[in-house]
């Protein structure tokens, strides 16, 4: 037992990962300005915070399914089970150019 309540133990813990995706952000921001970007600023700075958004809402819903799951055993098959069809449907592998794509099926 801690004195320390359950609730800010877990907000702390998601806080942290917040703040670990904030300063990502600003370095990456930060080098994006030094390459001279063609984007709009607002958008670029705009990333950063939709960033620290979604790994918030992420960190707070792997927080919860550990608290609901009994093992460790356990939580790495759910959490790979969802993270695999994700990456997959995301386009992450498919070509950059659409060039590429035009030459393999011509």
């Amino acid at each position: 037992m801690t004195p320390a309540s359950r609730t800010a133990l877990l907000l702390g813990r998601v806080l942290r990962d917040v703040v670990l995706l904030f300063v990502h952000g600003v370095v990456l921001v930060a080098l994006g300005f030094a390459c001279r970007p063609t984007g709009s600023i607002g958008g670029e700075l705009l990333g950063p915070g939709l960033t620290m958004l979604l790994g918030g809402a992420c960190s707070a819903s792997s927080n919860a399914l550990a608290l609901t799951t009994t093992s460790e055993d356990v939580l790495a098959p759910i959490l790979n089970s969802v993270a695999l069809p994700v990456l997959l449907l995301s386009g992450i592998l498919l070509p950059i150019s659409t060039r590429t794509f035009r030459r393999e099926n011509a």
